[in-house]
């Protein structure tokens, strides 16, 4: 597997969490209490993955390109 192809998969799974995130969000309306709290702890904790995934994502796609 070259660096590119490893950078689309992280960039791939970041979609995936995003994807899990706005399933979350969808159900905040329905929740309340220490529910919500507990939720929007995960939603945020989830963004943070995403954020991961994405920059090391963008930094394999291009890391030859930078050189």
């Amino acid at each position: 597997m070259t660096l590119f192809e490893m950078g689309e998969e992280y960039l791939k799974q970041a979609e995936a969490v995003k994807k899990q995130i706005d399933l979350l969000r969808e159900r905040l309306g329905y929740v309340s209490g220490l529910e919500l709290y507990r939720m929007r702890g995960d939603i945020l904790k989830l963004y943070s993955i995403a954020r991961d995934l994405k920059d090391t994502g963008d930094y394999l796609v291009n890391y030859y390109e930078k050189g």
